[in-house]
Order: structure tokens, then C-alpha cells, then sequence
């Protein structure tokens, strides 16, 4: 049982070294290594069942992809992103990815579904600080 253990952290230390040369990587410019070690990340994440892990590599994949001038990908990202939180039901991380759609949905000049998005940011805000807003539960 030891062992076992051992190795679920083992694997979760990996995943987040992975992580960590990812973020190095992004910093520096070199953002196709970023994405080999947030992909290797990503591929752990789903191996150890660590879903919230999962669903922000998919949020920093795409920023990645942002920062490489694939807007279009990085949204495909984002919004995987958005479907896990959705799922979990963390708010947090569905409000910090609503937000980011949102800065990319301003960045390829959609300014309507930016501002639709940063709304839906900060209902899910407002649910997640207990404050009350018209139709909260519709919107999602």
C-alpha cells in the first residue's frame, strides 16, 4: 500500500515538474516547449484522475496558443476548460476561464461575445460570493 501511495504522488510531483518547465518555458518565449511539458502535464493529469488539474493545463494550453497567434485553438482550449469547471462546478475556475475567453474573444475583435463572456464571469463571481443577480442560474 506503501508503494502505491508513493507512486500516486510520484506521478502528481511529475505532473506538476512538467508544469512548472511549462511555465519556465512560456516565460522565456519558447512556447512549443511550453506545450510539450502543459501536453505532458495534461496526459498525467488524466491518467492520476485529477480533473481540475486537467482543466487548467487545457486553460494554460490555450493561452499558450494565444501567445503563438492561434486565437481560434486557443479558444478550443479555453472552452474545454470551461466544460470541465462547468462540470465540477468550480466557479473559481470557471469565472478565471470566462474571463480569459473573454480576452481572446476582445483579441480577435468579437467585443460582443467578450462582453457577453465577462458577464457570465461575473455572475459566476457573484453566485460564488453569495450575491444575488437576476437570472443567474439561466445563464449557465
Amino acid at each position: 500500500a506503501i508503494a502505491a501511495a508513493s507512486g500516486g504522488v510520484a506521478r502528481e510531483l511529475e505532473m506538476g515538474t512538467y508544469s512548472n518547465l511549462a511555465d519556465l518555458y512560456s516565460r522565456e518565449q519558447k512556447y512549443n516547449d511550453a506545450l510539450t511539458y502543459y501536453g505532458l502535464s495534461l496526459k498525467l493529469s488524466g491518467q492520476i484522475n485529477k480533473p481540475v488539474n486537467r482543466a487548467y493545463y487545457f486553460q494554460k494550453i490555450g493561452l499558450i496558443w494565444s501567445y503563438k497567434g492561434n486565437l481560434t485553438k486557443a479558444l478550443d482550449y479555453v472552452e474545454i476548460a470551461i466544460d470541465i469547471f462547468r462540470k465540477l462546478g468550480d466557479n473559481e475556475g470557471l469565472a478565471f476561464c470566462l474571463n480569459e475567453q473573454s480576452r481572446l474573444n476582445l483579441t480577435q475583435g468579437n467585443c460582443a461575445l467578450g462582453i457577453k463572456n465577462a458577464l457570465l464571469a461575473l455572475k459566476v463571481l457573484a453566485r460564488l460570493q453569495g450575491t444575488p443577480t437576476k437570472k443567474l442560474e439561466a445563464d449557465f
